[in-house]
């Protein structure tokens, strides 16, 4: 090389490497100022978020303690905005706050930072709620993993998952989406699980199937699983002590409610009505009133009327509410009648709820845990804050206003039209 030429060319070098070198410990800098905010708003995260253990001069004294904690619920309340916009900036930080995060979870409950992996929301945040989920067994994860997804089939993944409340979460995701002969069959192993939570999810999935495709399976798989209810476990029982009714009449309810909402499922149900019996045919010609066929009303009379359906509370109510779609003036007398002097009668005791006929006990005490109606506690809670309410007459009003407004605007519809001249 030219003498010259190195003499000039040596400084530029000199240059550049000095550069590259300023350059490499800026980004370093910058790196670790990074990794500093990441660790900043990780602390007031859980300054803010999470509650604070009392210290022992509280914990042993129980004056101090009963206070204590309704003192945190109030703290955690009064800085969720707070909370939530450092999650924002959390959030902002990209796949650089996982790792940190993951420590996090590590350490404590994981409600303060699913929220952020979701807002991430990039491939490896997604991934790591849905591992969480699948096998941390984490509903929280599961929750926010299909609330951010916009291919809501991949819920489909989360069903591998062994945790009930996965499954569940995973099932509520997968409504409104189309249904194949694959997912039709593993549906139908779901309506069949005793599991409360996971039929009723399965059978909002059937209800809210956006295609008419699989009508007939569809229909015959919930009155199989509707022949099953009565078989179930304390079936005729309580279900819960601040619920209605008994498991029964809500499995009843739900699956009646998804034969209601189901597309192409007019022919299906008429084709099958006098091929069950029973409540099953109680819940099919239910189920088809509300779908708007006038034909089932005398059976629909009938139902409401029994004396043996009385304790099934949710379906005389769905049955009473059927008339807003096949009733008309020449229902309102029988509506009125059940809107007057229905028996049935629910006492909210300011958490438990005691259903009554006629006066009496729909349910034996003893089948609800803790709680023994009219005792002399229950007599206390009652004189606090109880309040009666009817249900099947409520809901017979508001469908007797239904009827007799729709049928105004029908008056109004024919007197506005021109007279043919």
């Amino acid at each position: 090389m030219n003498t010259k030429k190195l003499k000039v060319a040596l400084p530029l070098l000199s240059m550049v490497i000095l550069s590259a070198r300023f350059c490499g410990a800026a980004g370093l800098q910058n790196d670790d100022l990074r990794q500093e905010k990441i660790e900043n708003l990780i602390s007031r995260i859980n300054e803010l978020g999470f509650y604070q253990q009392p210290p022992e001069e509280i914990r042993n004294d129980p004056n101090k303690i009963k206070d204590y904690w309704p003192q945190q619920h109030r703290k955690r309340a009064k800085y969720k905005a707070q909370r939530e916009k450092i999650q924002s900036e959390l959030a902002a930080m990209g796949d650089d706050a996982i790792d940190p995060i993951l420590q996090q979870t590590q350490r404590y409950s994981n409600t303060l930072y699913l929220p952020v992996l979701a807002e991430i929301g990039t491939d490896r945040a997604m991934e790591v709620l849905r591992q969480k989920a699948i096998d941390g067994s984490s509903s929280n994860a599961a929750r926010h993993y299909t609330r951010k997804l916009k291919d809501k089939t991949k819920a489909k993944e989360l069903l591998d998952s062994k945790d009930i409340n996965v499954q569940r979460v995973a099932l509520h995701a997968l409504r409104g989406t189309a249904i194949d002969s694959d997912f039709l069959a593993l549906l139908n192993k779901y309506l069949l699980d005793p599991k409360f939570p996971l039929r009723r999810n399965a059978a909002k999935v059937m209800a809210d199937d956006p295609n008419s495709t699989y009508a007939v399976q569809k229909v015959s798989a919930i009155i199989k699983t509707i022949d099953s209810v009565a078989q179930l476990p304390r079936a005729w029982e309580k279900y819960q002590y601040d619920w209605t009714g008994c498991l029964a009449d809500i499995q009843y309810r739900f699956l009646t409610d998804a034969l209601v909402k189901m597309k192409g499922a007019d022919a299906p149900l008429r084709d099958i009505s006098d091929k069950v019996n029973g409540l099953t045919r109680d819940c099919v010609i239910v189920a088809r009133a509300n779908r708007g066929d006038v034909s089932v009303k005398p059976q629909v009379y009938k139902f409401i009327r029994d004396p043996n359906a009385m304790n099934l509370i949710h379906m005389r109510k769905l049955a009473v509410g059927s008339f807003a779609h096949i009733g008309d003036n020449g229902d309102i007398e029988f509506l009125q009648d059940i809107a007057k002097n229905d028996s049935v009668e629910i006492v909210n005791l300011g958490g438990p709820m005691v259903e009554l006929i006629n006066g009496q006990l729909m349910f034996p005490s003893d089948t609800v845990p803790d709680i023994q109606f009219y005792s002399v506690d229950t007599k206390r809670w009652s004189k606090a804050r109880s309040r009666s309410m009817f249900p099947i007459r409520k809901k017979a009003k508001k469908t007797i206003q239904f009827i007799e407004e729709k049928q105004k605007k029908e008056h109004r519809r024919r007197d506005s039209k021109p007279l043919v001249q």
